[in-house]
């Protein structure tokens, strides 16, 4: 079957309307740049979503140990290339983390702060330098980083402008499954315990003036519970351990 299809100028239509390009709503765009390569990640608002990893909205961080790599965190630990969470009111703090392989000056350059309601503030935290930096006033952030320092170095805030770094993540704690990172950079001094969630101690560790801990685990499949507590500092946090050989 063969046909042919004619237009002419009868054909067309004008419309004085100026054409948008269609943008998702409550949804930021974050690009680190530098070096040969950048990558990408995304955090949303998405109603029925949770904090947690939601298998029907969010994407796994496929990692590359050939190339810095740029994710955020759920709240189980779940490293994430598309992250969808409910809101500020139950997700705050995002937390955002950089591996380098390669030492050098970097840039964090972020895009779609306008399509939050006005009256959200978008926040990018640098927890290793200790400042903040309004998105919607300045979307470039640049930094210095060097290979094997701590990946958990940033965080993207939503709802505040004014609260102390530390009243986000004081201490940071998370787990890759095979150790157990404790990110400290007030140095306080503390215990750190791990439980099970009859609440049984099974790892215990006194923390003394260290920036950075890093615990290798042995621990059964399934959750726990990661604490820390001293100097006014109690810091909880969830942790999932799978297949460990």
């Amino acid at each position: 079957l063969t046909g042919s299809l004619l237009l002419n100028n009868t054909t067309r239509t004008h419309n004085s309307q100026a054409f948008y390009k269609n943008g998702l709503p409550n949804t930021l765009r974050i690009t680190a740049s530098g070096g040969l390569f950048s990558d990408e990640t995304v955090i949303r608002f998405a109603e029925g979503t949770t904090p947690f990893f939601d298998n029907q909205s969010d994407a796994w961080k496929l990692l590359n140990d050939q190339a810095n790599q740029l994710y955020t965190r759920a709240a189980d630990n779940t490293k994430l290339a598309i992250n969808c969470i409910p809101g500020p009111d139950q997700t705050p703090v995002v937390p955002l983390n950089y591996s380098v392989v390669t030492s050098g000056t970097y840039s964090l350059t972020t895009s779609g702060t306008e399509s939050f309601d006005p009256g959200t503030p978008v926040v990018l935290l640098d927890l290793l330098a200790n400042y903040r930096q309004d998105l919607r006033l300045m979307p470039e952030y640049q930094f210095t980083a060097n290979e094997g320092d701590d990946e958990n170095r940033f965080a993207i805030a939503f709802g505040t402008l004014t609260a102390e770094l530390s009243a986000f993540e004081p201490v940071s704690i998370f787990s890759d499954g095979r150790t157990l990172s404790l990110y400290n950079p007030d140095q306080s001094s503390g215990l750190l315990q791990i439980n099970d969630l009859s609440g049984k101690v099974i790892f215990e560790k006194n923390i003394i003036g260290e920036s950075r801990n890093t615990f290798p685990l042995t621990l059964s499949p399934g959750i726990y519970i990661a604490r820390f507590a001293g100097n006014g500092i109690n810091v909880s946090k969830k942790i999932i351990i799978v297949n460990i050989d």
